[in-house]
């Protein structure tokens, strides 16, 4: 099925067009530039009643969305991000494919290892291109150095001249139909309108001219509006959607910031996109090289001026479903969903060739869409690039820095961090490296290299900066070296500034299926109230988010085996490295002298620890979750029984903050409990167990903007459980453990960041 269904209509067209005879009589009319300037106003008045989104301005992608902090904690690996736009046409042809294809990217994209949080589905038919524009904005906010955004648009596209541009003569009649003031008109109209003096071969020329340079392909919106009831050229039409330029100027956003960028285009004409030629524009050095066989159209006469400026070192490679003349297809040909021709080939390829070099994938991507061929009907993909060695859903490796080669002149080099006075610093260094430098860079803002490889810039708004980073490029844009100044930071702020998800998992169990188990008078008492403070005060969900279903409920009360270890296992798949999560559990405990400490849940049966949740099934799956930072508060008997470990304490020598910071960087896995290999009191804390009745007060007491999970043990859980238990009958002794076999590394913290 050909995905827009209209060859029909462009076959008509393109045969009136050819066989509309110019009337050529008695010589007479010469086309000179002003008649082109009118012929240009009249066909851009033209175009711009058919597609009002090219007399909109070009978006650049650089507002407030694009530079604000990314909500999402980033850690120092490189990252995919992953945009899909495929719109439905309630006003247009009811392409099936699109959809589906939106279903098979976002789980092809999951399986590959793209984060929730760095991918972006818009489908339906309310993917408008207001829509669009702010997904792609918005997500260029956690975009770093050598990720790589992988845009994808399924749907249709066509531009002015494709489909909208008519015969001269059609052209000219209902414009000469209408009287003008306009002297330039009048004479162009008389001459038509004259048998006698009809020579219009000059104006036909330019008049195919100027409507060939207006052939920016638009990618149709869902709210784009094609009647084909009339004849193509004089159909009613609004096409909305994502212009090239525009899909240009995110490229040149991406790569500025030092990533790259692959766009996966499913749609009409599509290498007629020209991401090439704009890119080039779009550079100051004009260079630009690509592995493809289509021609440059740049984008009008002297470049345009709507495309952002690119000197960034990132790459950009585009995979197009059809050449510049072609119709995308889509079918159901041996699968069993419709889908596009380029998504299916695709995909398919990237499954049993998972890691292909680009010439690979678009070898077998080409030869799996030549079996597709509908009724002799073949899609000829091209790809094109800016390096060959680009490989898709894999960012790049990380460059060797040779810091060595650049030398900091001012501010004067220190050992450590540079005191910062005021709100502007002056930068100088020079560059000494073997390799031609071109530009260099600092603080994201590129300045001249002089012949002495010197450069330097006035810094401004410095407050709250923790580096300044200074990148030196070659000619081709490739980083020769990098050096960071590193200045005064504040630690403790940028812990209060993480923007990292913060889960708990609280369970409370008090009410038993076995007599063998008393029941506890505590647990949902200590659990509401903890769970309490640490939503309030510290910002921590009580629920996980999940794709097309409800939340699921962390707070779990009189929970048995299946629904604990199913909660963890969740958290396991959901949660990433920037997560924190806190698990609480307040119930019965038991201890095997040989086995360990056991977790015994509402279901458990007595002398039957196959029924219990034992300590090395928490710590294979605490090892196994993705969060860098997990802390275990274990209130229940035999708690200490979870880790085997001692406490370990933080170096004295440093300063809090700044150890605070650099602990919390490293990956944790710790556990407060309520006791040893002991049993634990129940009551005896004014309605709470002795234990949650000092970590509520501790919690809820502790006035220090952010502190460890080891700060607030040692300083008020410890000692109050140890005074409080020891004036009952029996003593308990809380303690403080690394779970070594579950990943904690010496020196990590667990740290509690209030957030009111």
């Amino acid at each position: 099925m050909v995905r827009l269904l209209v060859l029909i209509f462009l076959a008509i067209a393109s045969a009136v067009t050819a066989l509309a005879g110019v009337r050529v009589s008695t010589p007479g009319f010469d086309c000179d530039d002003t008649c082109a300037a009118l012929l240009q106003d009249l066909i851009r008045e033209r175009r711009d009643r058919y597609f009002p989104v090219l007399s909109q301005p070009t978006a650049r992608f650089d507002g407030p969305a694009a530079t604000a902090a990314c909500p999402v904690k980033r850690d120092g690996q490189a990252s995919v991000h992953g945009l899909v736009m495929a719109p439905f046409y309630p006003k247009f042809i009811e392409l099936e494919g699109t959809q589906n294809d939106a279903k098979l990217l976002r789980g092809f994209f999951t399986d590959r290892g793209v984060r929730l949080e760095f991918l972006r589905v818009l489908d339906g038919d309310q993917v408008s291109r207001a829509a669009m524009l702010a997904a792609m904005e918005a997500s260029l906010a956690c975009v770093r150095e050598r990720d790589q955004v992988v845009f994808v648009f399924t749907g249709g596209s066509t531009s002015y001249a494709r489909w909208f541009m008519p015969p001269l003569a059609d052209f000219l009649e209902p414009i000469c139909a209408d009287a003008s003031d306009d002297e330039e008109q009048q004479r162009l109209c008389a001459a038509f309108a004259d048998p006698d003096n009809n020579d219009l071969a000059e104006v036909d020329d330019a008049y195919r001219r100027i409507s060939a340079a207006n052939d920016e392909l638009v990618h149709f919106s869902s709210d784009t509006d094609l009647d084909f009831s009339n004849r193509v050229w004089n159909m009613a039409a609004s096409v909305d959607g994502l212009t090239s330029a525009e899909l240009s100027n995110f490229a040149t956003q991406v790569r500025n910031r030092g990533a790259d960028v692959f766009f996966i285009l499913d749609t009409n004409f599509a290498a007629a996109t020209n991401l090439g030629a704009y890119q080039k524009y779009a550079a100051p050095d004009g260079s630009w090289s690509w592995d493809a066989n289509i021609s440059e159209r740049p984008p009008g006469a002297g470049g345009n001026p709507s495309l952002a400026p690119l000197f960034g070192t990132g790459h950009m490679a585009a995979i197009y479903a059809t050449n510049g003349d072609q119709m995308a297809l889509e079918g159901q040909n041996h699968r069993p969903v419709v889908l596009g021709n380029l998504i299916f080939s695709l995909t398919e390829t990237m499954r049993t060739i998972p890691d292909a070099p680009l010439a690979t994938l678009a070898e077998e991507t080409a030869r799996r869409m030549a079996e597709l061929s509908d009724g002799g009907r073949v899609q000829l993909p091209v790809f094109e690039a800016t390096s060959a060695t680009m490989r898709l859903l894999a960012p790049r490796a990380a460059p060797p820095p040779r810091e060595q080669d650049i030398e900091v002149i001012a501010p004067s080099p220190k050992r450590g961090a540079i005191a910062i006075e005021g709100k502007m610093l002056t930068v100088v260094a020079r560059y000494g490296g073997a390799e031609p430098a071109y530009k260099a860079m600092i603080d994201g803002e590129l300045v001249e290299v002089d012949g002495n490889g010197q450069f330097r810039r006035d810094v401004p708004d410095i407050e709250g900066k923790a580096a300044i980073q200074l990148r030196v490029f070659s000619k081709g844009w490739e980083q020769l070296a990098t050096r960071a100044i590193i200045l005064r930071d504040a630690p403790e702020e940028a812990l209060l500034k993480s923007t990292g998800r913060r889960y708990a998992l609280v369970i409370s169990n008090d009410t038993y299926e076995s007599e063998a188990f008393p029941p506890l008078k505590t647990p949902k008492a200590d659990a509401d109230v903890v769970a309490d403070i640490l939503a309030t005060r510290f910002g921590f969900a009580l629920s996980l988010p999940v794709e097309a279903a409800a939340p699921l409920d962390l707070r779990l009360e009189n929970a048995g085996k299946t629904q604990i270890l199913q909660t963890l296992f969740e958290l396991r798949r959901r949660l990433v490295a920037e997560d924190q999560l806190l698990v609480y559990y307040a119930g019965h405990g038991e201890n095997d002298p040989d086995l360990g400490a056991y977790w015994v849940p509402v279901d458990g049966q007595p002398g039957a620890d196959f029924t219990w949740i034992a300590a090395d099934e928490i710590t294979r799956e605490l090892k196994r979750m993705a969060p860098q930072a997990i802390l275990v508060i274990s209130d229940s008997c035999y708690a200490g029984g979870l880790s085997r470990a001692a406490a370990e304490q933080k170096p004295a020598n440093e300063a809090r903050e700044r150890y605070l910071l650099k602990s919390s960087k490293l990956k944790s896995r710790q556990l407060m409990a309520s006791g040893g290999e002991e049993p634990v009191e129940d009551a005896g804390g004014d309605g709470h167990s002795v234990f949650a009745r000092a970590l509520i007060d501790a919690l809820g007491k502790e006035d220090e903007k952010a502190f460890t999970a080891s700060e607030l043990f040692e300083q008020r859980i410890k000692p109050a459980v140890i005074s409080a238990a020891n004036a009952l009958s029996e003593g308990q002794t809380p303690g403080f453990h690394r779970i070594i076999k579950a990943g904690d590394e010496p020196g990590s913290e667990f740290v509690f960041v209030r957030a009111q």
